[in-house]
């Protein structure tokens, strides 16, 4: 069964990834198999998957953790229009269009089969009776037809400028997110920074002192 994500807030705002059947790994790793870019997202954060009848979605250890209906779970089951929230960036889950069509009603196996305006149609004796056929008319030459527009998106307009504001909100930059979420090189240079940024005003403030001594 094939499902879509549709991105509603945050950086990665009207993105769109298609879900096939199996392990899809949502994550700031180039690797995974959806790549979203917001601080808030781990580098493997959770992963859908289509589990016998159901989709469902699995926190893989992530630091801000998956939230659906508001509440942190570790395993949820996915249902049509779920919207969960993957660390700050809400998503929106949808079963495919061609999944969600409605199967056609079934007649009896012993129906007998009549034909009806050179058409074969079978007859269920539990049915209330045929209505006349209406003779068919030859159909005009159509007419040509304009391409037809980009599908529009599921998205609403408030939920389009919201994201929009939130994105635009948001600082882009190193210490923009969590700076757990930064590699192990780039916390050691900031550590050293900060140390020596440290020493510096020591040492200042120690030569000054030394300074106003000596006038005295």
């Amino acid at each position: 069964m094939r499902a879509q994500l549709f991105v509603i807030g945050g950086r990665d705002v009207g993105a769109t990834f298609d879900l096939d059947a199996g392990d899809v790994v949502v994550g700031r790793e180039r690797g995974c198999d959806v790549r979203l870019t917001d601080r808030s997202i781990s580098r493997r954060h959770a992963t859908f998957r289509f589990e016998g009848l159901d989709w469902v979605v699995e926190d893989l250890g992530s630091r801000n953790g998956v939230h659906v209906g508001g509440e942190r779970v570790e395993r949820a089951v996915l249902t049509d229009l779920t919207e969960v929230l993957l660390g700050d960036v809400p998503v929106r889950f949808r079963v495919a269009e061609e999944e969600r069509a409605e199967p056609l009603p079934l007649l009896h196996a012993d129906a007998d089969p009549i034909v009806l305006d050179d058409e074969i149609v079978l007859e269920d004796d539990d049915a209330p009776p045929a209505i006349a056929p209406i003779p068919r008319r030859a159909a005009p030459d159509p007419a040509p037809t304009a391409p037809r527009p980009a599908p529009p998106s599921t998205l609403t307009g408030n939920e389009l400028r919201r994201a929009e504001i939130l994105a635009e909100g948001k600082r882009a930059g190193l210490l923009s997110g969590d700076l757990a979420q930064q590699p192990t090189w780039v916390r050691c240079i900031l550590g050293v920074l900060l140390v020596a940024a440290a020493g510096g005003i020591a040492f200042g403030m120690l030569r000054l002192v030394q300074s106003m001594r000596a006038t005295l």
